[in-house]
């Protein structure tokens, strides 16, 4: 079979048809960038026509939401439909809701499938349930539209066993704080990660009201994973942090710079030449732990060894 069709190209008899027109277009043997042209227009007609399916869609996305063009080609993909009515609602509900429109148009472009919501069943029931908690409207646009995958989130399944979890530490004032710092907070599962994590820093001597302080005010810091989070602070004791004696300066790390959670390796690097090799006490480098994100090689070690 492919021998057939490239004796026929090579004969200049192989013709394509179009798909509106169904005129036949004969390739030449003598200029072979013809086939090319019949491949390319027949890939344009395809693309046309595949965009020709949604173009009420693209059309609202771009006008309505303030998406561009790539935006809403790309949202189109995931979310279709054929009248604005729902959509207009959606949109209606979230400006009544005190959301600009910079805002929706963000949260468009993060979770595209609002638009079709309903807002009776899943989007009412969670703006509710953040106000009966004392969530004020900018503090709920905040952590919305910084994190609109909680509009997906199972009420009763997730976000409400979320925010009982957190009630064993914090107030309900503090949840809402440590939410708005940290969005995605509600999104993970906390009985499997966040108690974990406070269990280990308990055990280890860290006073519970550090704890407590640091999931106020830098809940990120407890999010990692247990595994993960257990290794660093093995290492960490191994080089002789979370002295008995002292209070949880680990924690004065963590809350000075989160990025070391980021790269555990620069941290054990970093600290074990302050530390072993230049003579600083661990609580010194508590204070000022930006020092730690200097380079290494670049400024720490060039200045310290003519300190």
């Amino acid at each position: 079979m492919f021998y057939f069709l490239c004796k026929r190209i090579l004969h200049g008899r192989l013709a394509a048809t179009a798909s509106q027109s169904h005129k036949v277009l004969c390739v030449s043997k003598n200029d072979p960038s013809s086939l090319l042209g019949v491949f390319a227009s027949l890939s344009l007609r395809c693309i046309s026509s595949s965009s020709k399916e949604l173009p009420f869609t693209v059309s609202y996305l771009k006008k309505k939401c303030g998406l561009s063009s790539e935006s809403a080609l790309t949202a189109a993909k995931y979310v279709q439909f054929k009248t604005s009515d729902r959509a207009d609602t959606v949109i209606a509900f979230f400006k009544n809701h005190g959301f600009s429109e910079p805002q929706i148009t963000r949260l468009i472009k993060r979770r595209r499938v609002v638009l079709v919501s309903d807002i009776e069943k899943t989007l009412l029931p969670k703006l509710e349930f953040f106000r009966s908690k004392g969530a004020s409207s900018p503090y709920l646009v905040k952590i919305l539209s910084d994190n609109p995958t909680i509009l997906g989130s199972s009420l009763e399944k997730q976000i409400i066993p979320s925010f009982n979890c957190l009630s064993n530490f914090l107030s309900e004032e503090k949840i809402i704080d440590a939410v708005k710092r940290y969005p995605r907070l509600l999104s993970y599962d906390l009985n499997a990660i966040l108690l974990p994590n406070i269990n280990l820093l308990l055990d280890n001597g860290v006073p519970e009201c550090n704890t407590v302080t640091t999931l106020h005010s830098l809940p990120s810091t407890l999010m990692r994973g247990p595994i993960q989070f257990k290794d660093m602070v093995d290492e960490a004791k191994e080089m002789g942090f979370i002295p008995p004696s002292q209070c949880l300066w680990l924690l004065r790390l963590f809350e000075g710079i989160p990025r070391l959670l980021v790269s555990e390796d620069k941290f054990m690097v970093t600290i074990d030449f302050l530390v072993n090799k230049m003579g600083f006490q661990s609580l010194l480098i508590a204070k000022h732990p930006r020092i730690l994100m200097m380079s290494l090689d670049k400024k720490i070690v060039p200045r310290g060894l003519f300190a």
